[in-house]
């Protein structure tokens, strides 16, 4: 016998996982995600990548081959913007 919620959590996983996902592929999701909602291997590489400077955004994208974050920071004055999978390897690098 399974437990009452356990229908409705996987029901709100879905729609989370939805509701970041909803573009299609190779067009951007729009919705900004916390540093905690993020695999842990994203998170290790973000925190390195942007040392001392202050994440300013994490957007998850939908690509090919899968969820990518667009984690966003400002180093040196400059914003940077990475793209890291969900195992956190980089996979683009762009200063604006």
């Amino acid at each position: 016998m399974r437990p009452d919620n356990a229908g409705t959590a996987a029901a709100t996983e879905r729609s989370t996982a939805n509701s970041n996902t909803s573009a299609a592929a190779g067009e951007p999701a729009t919705t900004k995600v916390n540093l905690a909602d993020v695999p842990t291997p994203v998170q290790n590489t973000a925190k390195k990548l942007a040392g001392t400077a202050t994440i300013e955004s994490i957007t998850p994208k939908l690509k090919e081959t899968g969820i990518a974050y667009e984690v966003a920071f400002m180093q040196n004055g400059t914003r940077k913007i990475v793209l890291v999978n969900k195992d956190g390897v980089l996979q683009t690098d762009k200063t604006e």
